[in-house]
């Protein structure tokens, strides 16, 4: 067997045990189109079909081992080969049920020998024709699906970006920069050489955004659309996409020349149009698609939707900012409202204490000047009775004068309302004789004590009553001590007065028969002096 495939030829298997047979099959049937293959014996025709086409098989019926109707058989057997026409060469003329059983088994013809050159030839031309034919659709066909497979890629890459540049859009949140990621992609997208996108302002006429993203060339934000766009734009009259190409009227005009296809729409916000973009000039090809056309109205919507989605977020950002401030500014407003509140707060406090320190003045104002007043008073009134001796008038007039001396320099210490009122009083420390400050008070409330038959009964040891501090305030205190124990004290009763003491400290104790001094912590009266002048 040999085989002498080459390039696009036919190959026509011949199957004969005789070589003169195969010879004269040979010569009858060459053409530059065809490969004639010989095959001695069935198995050589079966082991040529396992990896080889046939337009036809000319099979010898008669043939030692495998005849052809046992080659037929296992001809058909086989997926591969199961079409291949099959023509049977007989000398049998009266061979029936050969015959009948080659036609069963899928022979399209019987030539008996000897053949007719003309009649072979016809009939393996139509099976050779056949074959190119079938040849011609199925390459065809695998071109179709190659073109088929070519365009689902890149329909499939279209959509991927088509996707991200979805996602991409929505992640933008300033509205200028929504329209330039768009302007870059939806030129790849669709493939043109420039695309340029508008968006209009409220008014629906002038330009708020405008952008021009060309293959030659960076992005840019302003220019000029030619007349002829222009004129292209007016035919946006519905929502339907502009498609144009070289065999329209307008792209013939001299001021078209740049211009070799064009792919308008319009971007649709809500219900009315807020901008448009188009395409010039597609890659590789004269004009642009159908495909392109939806894939445009659908960019349209896209870029619609992330434009006013960036709008709303951006007017959101800017409320949320003025906000922000205004909550700010009444912010600062309650604090100072509160700032405003706690001084006058504190200003109310301190009329208050004020007002209370004032109360507090009246109050030992009053006192003081009572005190003295009240045993000049006394005095001046056991002077007029006449029934003192002179021992006892030299004594009503010591302890007036000295009462005297005392409301004048309590007069001085008073006109200093300042210090009276923060307690920040001098001090004029001194030696101070405790027995003589004690008699002092004791005889300036004596009158009153006597008036009310209150005897005083005064323990002090004068050799041990010499302290350092101020004597006019040591009197002024036992003053207070003495006249409030006359006051609280029931006619007839009796006021004690004891001083206890040691090296560095000294005990003044009055006590009464009167109704005493509450007990609770904090209320009562104590002066502690010793000989250093602490106190």
């Amino acid at each position: 067997m040999t085989d002498s495939t080459a390039g696009d030829r036919i190959n026509i298997l011949m199957v004969d045990d005789s070589a003169t047979n195969l010879l004269a099959l040979e010569s009858i049937l060459r053409a530059p189109d065809r490969n004639l293959i010989r095959a001695n014996s069935g198995d050589d025709a079966l082991r040529y079909l396992l990896d080889n086409e046939a337009a036809v098989v000319l099979l010898d019926v008669y043939m030692p081992g495998i005849d052809g109707l046992q080659t037929a058989e296992l001809i058909r057997g086989r997926e591969k080969s199961r079409d291949i026409p099959i023509i049977f060469l007989t000398a049998n003329t009266t061979g029936h049920t050969h015959l009948s059983r080659g036609y069963s088994l899928g022979a399209v013809d019987y030539i008996v020998k000897p053949i007719d050159p003309a009649v072979l030839r016809s009939k393996v031309a139509v099976f050779v024709e056949l074959f190119k034919k079938t040849r011609q659709v199925k390459r065809q066909a695998e071109l179709l699906e190659e073109k088929n497979r070519e365009l689902e890629n890149a329909n499939l890459e279209r959509l991927r970006m088509l996707i991200d540049l979805g996602h991409e859009l929505s992640a933008e949140h300033e509205p200028a920069r929504v329209l330039r990621n768009f302007c870059e992609s939806a030129r790849a997208l669709i493939d043109a050489e420039q695309i340029t996108v508008a968006i209009f302002d409220d008014d629906g006429h002038s330009v708020r955004h405008f952008f021009r993203s060309s293959s030659k060339g960076p992005l840019v934000s302003d220019g000029e659309i030619p007349s002829v766009i222009q004129k292209a734009l007016h035919r946006l009259t519905s929502e339907q996409p502009v498609r144009l190409d070289e065999s329209d009227d307008l792209l013939l005009a001299e001021e078209a020349e740049a211009v070799h296809s064009l792919l308008a729409t319009k971007i649709i916000s809500g219900s009315a149009a807020s901008g448009w973009f188009y395409l010039v000039n597609k890659v590789g090809a004269n004009s642009f698609s159908e495909a392109d056309e939806r894939l445009a109205s659908n960019l349209a919507t896209h870029v619609a939707v992330a434009y006013e989605n960036a709008t709303l977020y951006a007017e959101a950002q800017h409320h949320a900012t003025e906000l922000s401030m205004e909550m700010a500014v009444r912010k600062q407003a309650e604090e100072e409202r509160a700032r405003l509140l706690v001084r006058e707060q504190a200003a109310r406090a301190e009329a208050e204490a004020a007002n209370r320190n004032k109360d507090e003045f009246l109050a030992t104002l009053s006192h003081e000047l009572r005190t003295p007043l009240t045993a000049i008073l006394g005095w001046s009134h056991l002077l007029r009775s006449q029934n003192l001796n002179d021992t006892d008038t030299v004594r009503a007039l010591d302890t007036i004068e000295r009462n005297a001396k005392s409301q004048s320099q309590l007069i001085d210490d008073l006109l200093d309302v300042s210090r009276i009122i923060t307690g920040k009083l001098q001090i004029d420390r001194g030696p101070v004789d405790l027995s003589s400050v004690i008699e002092a008070a004791v005889d300036a409330v004596r009158p009153a004590a006597e008036a009310k038959s209150i005897g005083f009964d005064i323990s002090i040891e004068a050799a041990r009553s010499y302290v350092l501090g101020d004597q006019n305030r040591l009197q002024q205190v036992f003053w207070n001590l003495f006249s409030n124990a006359v006051k609280f004290t029931p006619r007839g009763g009796q006021v004690s007065v004891d001083a206890t003491g040691t090296d560095s400290r000294m005990r003044i104790s009055v006590t009464d028969t009167g109704i005493g001094i509450t007990p609770e912590p904090g209320v009562g009266f104590g002066y502690r002096a010793s000989p250093d002048g602490s106190s």
